[in-house]
C-alpha cells in the first residue's frame, strides 16, 4: 500500500470522525449519524473515483461504477427507510407511556374498590346493611395517611423526593360513594395547566369512582 492510500485512509477517518461528533445534539443522534453519512458518501466517491480513474479496461470502470452507484442508492433507502421508522417509534412513545401509566393507574385504584365492592354485595346478600365508606374504612383507615395517600402494595410510605411513584389519594368516603385519585410523579397529563389533586400541575391524573352500581374511571389529565 503506497503513501497515497494511507493519506486516502486517515483523511477519511478523520473526516467522517468530526463530522459525526461536531453536530451531536443531546437527546437525538440522528443529526450526527446524517451529518457522518454524507461525510461517508462524500468521501467514498472520491475516493473511487481516485481509483476508477486508474482502471485502464473502460467496461471495468463502468461496471465499478454502476455497482458503487447501486451500494449508494441502497444505502440511502436503507438510511431513510431507519429514520423513518426510528421517527414513527418517537412519536409512539409518549402514547406507550401513557397507556402503561393508566394501567399502572388502575390496578393500584382497582384493588381497594373491588375489595370494597365485594364485601358491600356479599353483606347485602346475607340482609346487611353496612354501606361503602364503613367497609372501606375497616379494612383501609390503617393505610391512608395524613395528606389523605392510600397505601398500596410495594409502597408503605411516601416522599416527596420520589417523583416515579404513583400516588393514590382518598379524596371522598361517603356511605354511596368512594374516590380514589391516581397521580402520577412524572407522566405528563393532557394539560399542562391542569392542577392536580397534590398541588402540582400538568401531570397524568385519573380517578376511580366506587357507587352502589359497581365502579367507573374518570381520566381527569
Amino acid at each position: 500500500m503506497n503513501k497515497t492510500m494511507y493519506l486516502w485512509i486517515i483523511g477519511g477517518i478523520i473526516v467522517v470522525t468530526l463530522a459525526f461528533f461536531i453536530p451531536a445534539q443531546e437527546g437525538s443522534i440522528w443529526p450526527s449519524v446524517i451529518s457522518g453519512a454524507i461525510a461517508s458518501l462524500i468521501y467514498l466517491a472520491a475516493l473511487s473515483w481516485y481509483g476508477i480513474r486508474k482502471i485502464e479496461s473502460r467496461p471495468k470502470r463502468k461496471v465499478i461504477t454502476v455497482a458503487l452507484v447501486l451500494l449508494v442508492v441502497f444505502s440511502i433507502t436503507s438510511a431513510g427507510i431507519s429514520y423513518e421508522s426510528s421517527k414513527r417509534q418517537t412519536a409512539l412513545l409518549p402514547e406507550i407511556r401513557n397507556t402503561i401509566e393508566t394501567g399502572i393507574a388502575k390496578n393500584h385504584i382497582k384493588k381497594p374498590l373491588l375489595k370494597t365492592m365485594r364485601t358491600y354485595y356479599a353483606g347485602n346478600k346475607v340482609g346487611e346493611s353496612t354501606s361503602l365508606s364503613d367497609i372501606f374504612r375497616t379494612k383501609f383507615d390503617s393505610l391512608i395517611t395524613e395528606d389523605s395517600l392510600l397505601l398500596y402494595a410495594g409502597k408503605d410510605t411516601y416522599s416527596d423526593d420520589d417523583e416515579t411513584t404513583m400516588k393514590i389519594f382518598v379524596t371522598k368516603v361517603k356511605p354511596d360513594s368512594i374516590v380514589l385519585v391516581a397521580e402520577s410523579g412524572y407522566e405528563d397529563g393532557k394539560s399542562p395547566e391542569f392542577l392536580n389533586f397534590s398541588g402540582a400541575t400538568g401531570y397524568f391524573q385519573t380517578q376511580g369512582i366506587l357507587t352502589e352500581e359497581g365502579i367507573r374511571y374518570e381520566r381527569t389529565n
